[in-house]
């Protein structure tokens, strides 16, 4: 009886003594992330008859870092920063026009080491049905090299904002969408 009352206190002890040290052991192992910063969104469609507003752009963006965040493997900066900054320096994304110096000047001003890129490539109505492509584009700062990619359609009889944000989804995680191929590239 006395050996069973032992054995039960070193148990317990042992334990006690795996959780204390869990958390040091899970932290030690945590791989570091990259800080990301999503800029809003880009309009490049040849259809100009469909209305995109600037505050859809930056929904698409605040989308793109949730899935970012949602899946960890990135650090996505705080918007409200990047908002910020990127009204300090007057940056706007309805031109459509973004060079990969541009990227690289934006992300040091930004202390990013990504800049995630997403532009809508397409926007067309056929026959009561809207259809979206958008892409997004994840650049080295340092580089200004793409690094990983993604693209993702939506079909839908919804609206344009319901449409985009499906689209979005889709190129940040379904079939060809980036995090989805940066885990298969692992």
């Amino acid at each position: 009886m006395f050996v069973l009352i032992g054995i039960k206190k070193v148990l317990f002890l042992l334990f006690a003594l795996a959780f204390w040290l869990a958390p040091e052991i899970s932290f030690a192992a945590a791989p570091a992330v990259s800080r990301v910063a999503v800029i809003p969104f880009f309009n490049q469609s040849s259809d100009k008859s469909i209305i995109i507003a600037k505050e859809e752009l930056k929904n698409l963006g605040d989308l793109a870092n949730d899935e970012l965040a949602d899946d960890g493997t990135f650090d996505p900066m705080d918007r409200a920063f990047i908002k910020e900054t990127l009204e300090s320096i007057k940056f706007e994304t309805t031109s459509g026009i973004f060079d990969m110096s541009t990227v690289a000047s934006l992300g040091k001003k930004l202390g990013a080491e990504y800049l995630l890129v997403g532009t809508i490539t397409g926007l067309t109505r056929d026959r009561g049905n809207l259809i979206a492509h958008i892409s997004v584009r994840m650049i080295h700062v340092e580089t200004s090299r793409i690094a990983l990619t993604g693209r993702g359609d939506a079909v839908t009889t919804k609206n344009v904002s319901e449409t985009l944000r499906d689209a979005t989804i889709d190129a940040m995680t379904g079939k060809r969408g980036m995090i989805t191929r940066m885990h298969k590239k692992r």
